[in-house]
C-alpha cells in the first residue's frame, strides 16, 4: 500500500531538472565534504582513483532529479539506490546512459521503517473505516512498540563508504497515513483529527530515530552519513499565513535562524524534519558534523527551507 501511495505522490509529468539545479549543487557540495575529510585531501585530488573504490547508498532516490550521477559515476564504484516507490526510481534509471546504469544497482523490496513488516498501513485503513478513535489510538501506540524492538539492521551493515538519505524523514508514516485518513476525515470530529495527528507525531518521530539507526549502520568504520531533509514549506498557498515569511528566505544567516527557530517552536515544521535531522546528529561524531542550509525550488509554486548534515561515525 505505502508503494502505492509514494507512487500516487511521484507522478507526474513536471520537469524539474532545470529548477532542481541549486538543489543539487548543495547536495554534491555534502557530498564532496565527506569525500574531502575522509581521506583528508583537497578538492583538487577529488578525481583521484582512490575516489573509484567508495560506494555509496541512497535513501530516497524517488526519480532521481536531486542527483547528479555524472559527479556520482566520477566518485563512486558502486551507486546503490533505494526508494519506497521502486516503480518510479527504476523508470527514472533506465533513461540514464549505459555506462552510468553499469555502476548503479537497485535493493529492491527494502522496508525503511519496519512499518511494511506488521502492515501497518492496511491495518490503519481498516480501523478508520471504522471509525473508533479509541481503536486507533491503541493501534499506533502498539505500532510504536513494535517499531522501538524492530531490528531493521542488517541486509546492509557496514558495506558502504557514504549513506545519504534525500528527504526520506518528512515522509516515513505521517503523510502516508495521512493519506488513508483523509477520504474519512468527515466521519470524525476536528478534535478527534487532532488527536490522531498527534498521535502519528509521536510514531513518526520513532520511526525516523530507527531509520537513522539503519543509515549509521550501514556506513563502514570510518565512513559518513548524509542527512538532507526539508524543514518548513514555503508554498505560495501556505506563505501568506505564515509569520516571519521574510525573515526566512533572508539571505542574513542569524535573521533566518531566529525565524526558523521560531517557526519550530510554533509547530510549522514538517513532521519527521527537524526531529530526524537532530537525531541523526546526536549519533555521529560531533567535531566531524557539518551543515549547510538553503531554499529547495521544489516547483514553481512550492518551496522548502532545507538543511543537509554531514558527519562520521
Amino acid at each position: 500500500m505505502l508503494e502505492n501511495i509514494m507512487n500516487f505522490i511521484n507522478e507526474d509529468n513536471y520537469d524539474r531538472s532545470i529548477m532542481w539545479t541549486e538543489h543539487r549543487n548543495k547536495i554534491c557540495k555534502l557530498i564532496s565534504c565527506s569525500l574531502k575529510s575522509e581521506y583528508d585531501i583537497s578538492e583538487d585530488d577529488a578525481d583521484t582513483d582512490i575516489n573509484n573504490e567508495r560506494k555509496i547508498i541512497v535513501f530516497g532516490a524517488g526519480r532521481c532529479e536531486d542527483l547528479d550521477f555524472n559527479y556520482l559515476y566520477d566518485n563512486f564504484s558502486e551507486i546503490h539506490l533505494v526508494d519506497i516507490d521502486e516503480k518510479t526510481l527504476i523508470s527514472s534509471i533506465e533513461k540514464l546512459p549505459s555506462s552510468i546504469k553499469n555502476k548503479i544497482k537497485v535493493l529492491e523490496g527494502f522496508d525503511f521503517s519496519g512499518l511494511d513488516k506488521f502492515n501497518y498501513y492496511e491495518k490503519l485503513e481498516e480501523l478508520i473505516e471504522e471509525g473508533k478513535l479509541k481503536k486507533i489510538i491503541k493501534y499506533i501506540r502498539k505500532t510504536a512498540q513494535q517499531i522501538n524492538a524492530y531490528d531493521n539492521i542488517g541486509r546492509i551493515k557496514h558495506k558502504y563508504n557514504i549513506a545519504m538519505s534525500t528527504a526520506v524523514y518528512t515522509q516515513l508514516c505521517y503523510i502516508p497515513s495521512l493519506f488513508i485518513i483523509m477520504p474519512k476525515v468527515s466521519d470524525f470530529t476536528k478534535s478527534e483529527i487532532n488527536i490522531i495527528k498527534k498521535e502519528l507525531v509521536y510514531l513518526t518521530n520513532i520511526v525516523v530515530k530507527k531509520y537513522n539507526d539503519l543509515l549509521i549502520s550501514s556506513v563502514i568504520d570510518g565512513g559518513s552519513v548524509i542527512a538532507i531533509s526539508d524543514i518548513l514549506e514555503l508554498s505560495n498557498n501556505m506563505s501568506n499565513n505564515m509569520p516571519y515569511r521574510n525573515e526566512v528566505i533572508s539571505k542574513n544567516q542569524s535573521i533566518r535562524n531566529l525565524a526558523v527557530e521560531r517557526l519550530l517552536k510554533e509547530g510549522y515544521g514538517l513532521v519527521g524534519g527537524e526531529e530526524g535531522i537532530k537525531d541523526i546528529s546526536s549519533k555521529l561524531i560531533e567535531q566531524t558534523v557539518e551543515s549547510e542550509e538553503w531554499i529547495w525550488n521544489f516547483s514553481s509554486n512550492r518551496k522548502f527551507l532545507t538543511r543537509g548534515i554531514i558527519g562520521k561515525i
